[in-house]
């Protein structure tokens, strides 16, 4: 019998139980699986969330060698305290291409900054490699999770969901109260894929821009991308990077709701929006 998907909101009920992060004494790393094991999955045929239970990819192979017992795992799901979740993205990035509401931004150093805030922030260290930085925060300001240099430190006790591919690729944070959300995939591309994608995206000839440039440079025939999604709500303002576009809604503030998609930007390439009285609202550059 072909195994069914394990559904959106069991996978998320299984996550928020163990307070998103493997309940392994000792271990609390955020990618996790979904083992069956009571009853295990080749005798019960179904996702039966109170038999389940969410741990990383070591511990589950772990336990589908039988190294806890059933009433090991049931205690693990009843446990009460939970230290924070901590993992490290293993992500092994020199030069690539971060994808943001259809816009293509080529710089080894870049920032997204929010009125001081830094929601997003690539580093290159003195090797050429690249670490990712990310913010996520409620509407008390609280931090909910936080990537520095790709270590991540997360707040389980107040995150409403966080979502940590088990295969390290993909991240996802959100927020309890306003629906602020971060997302971060990572993969690698076949060049021309990634130059079809762009040709399509910018609607220009990419063969002679920055984009064709730096994707020239590419050993393998691959490409880093680096997909980055987000909504962040604040008093003033709003600002959403979804698939399509860019969205800046700053009508608040007496200013307009702008969309921003289909362009590129290479290492001095920078976009600013401030009040005013100089104030500035949301820098997007080197």
């Amino acid at each position: 019998m072909a195994r069914d998907a394990i559904g959106k909101k069991k996978r998320r009920m299984l996550r928020r139980e163990v307070g998103f992060g493997c309940p392994v004494e000792g271990c609390r790393v955020p990618f996790l699986e979904y083992h069956h094991f009571d009853p295990p999955f080749n005798e019960g045929k179904m996702h039966n969330e109170d038999g389940m239970i969410a741990l990383c990819p070591i511990h589950h192979r772990q336990a589908d060698q039988g190294a806890w017992s059933i009433e090991d795992l049931h205690q693990m799901k009843k446990a009460k305290k939970r230290e924070k979740p901590k993992g490290r993205l293993g992500w092994s990035i020199d030069e690539g291409v971060v994808i943001c509401g259809n816009n293509y931004l080529f710089s080894p150093s870049l920032t997204l900054r929010m009125k001081g805030k830094e929601l997003f922030k690539l580093e290159q260290d003195q090797k050429g490699k690249i670490s990712v930085n990310t913010l996520l925060w409620n509407n008390q300001k609280e931090i909910v999770a936080e990537v520095k240099n790709n270590d991540m430190l997360l707040n389980h006790m107040i995150a409403d969901d966080i979502d940590c591919m088990a295969s390290g690729k993909e991240i996802y944070f959100r927020a309890p109260d306003n629906s602020n959300f971060i997302k971060i995939k990572f993969e690698r591309l076949p060049i021309e894929e990634c130059l079809s994608q762009a040709k399509n995206c910018l609607n220009q000839n990419v063969n002679k821009s920055v984009s064709s440039k730096i994707i020239e440079r590419e050993l393998n025939g691959m490409i880093n991308v680096i997909k980055f999604h987000t909504t962040i709500n604040e008093d003033d303002f709003s600002f959403r990077a979804g698939d399509s576009k860019i969205t800046f809604d700053f009508r608040k503030v007496g200013l307009g709701k702008e969309d921003y998609y289909g362009n590129e930007h290479g290492v001095n390439g920078a976009l600013n929006f401030i009040t005013e009285n100089g104030q500035e609202l949301i820098y997007l550059g080197k």
